[in-house]
């Protein structure tokens, strides 16, 4: 998880960097999970809170450069994959409710 979504954006953004045109722009894809608390996503949720991170400290180092770095945070789509998760979470306060796919 660590790998797919921190590490490899990073690696890619810091080795990529320096060869970025000024005033160019970069776009990580983040998550609504990076930003809010959703039951039983501790670790996905930690990994692309990080990306959101990366992406506000690479717009200050490339500032200089005036080139923009930001993560954009699609919402969730209600696939296979997060329908237990989405069912566990519309029955807590502050509820999760995906689109369909």
């Amino acid at each position: 998880m660590w790998a797919a979504n921190v590490r490899g954006p990073w690696l890619l953004c810091h080795h990529l960097g320096a060869t970025l045109r000024d005033g160019g722009s970069v776009v990580l894809a983040g998550s609504t999970l990076g930003i809010r608390a959703v039951p039983d996503t501790a670790a996905y949720s930690l990994a692309k809170a990080a990306l959101h991170h990366l992406a506000r400290v690479l717009a200050v180092e490339w500032a200089p450069r005036r080139i923009r770095c930001n993560a954009i945070a699609p919402g969730p789509v209600l696939t296979r994959c997060c329908r237990r998760v989405s069912t566990r979470a519309t029955t807590r306060p502050g509820r999760w409710r995906p689109s369909r796919a």
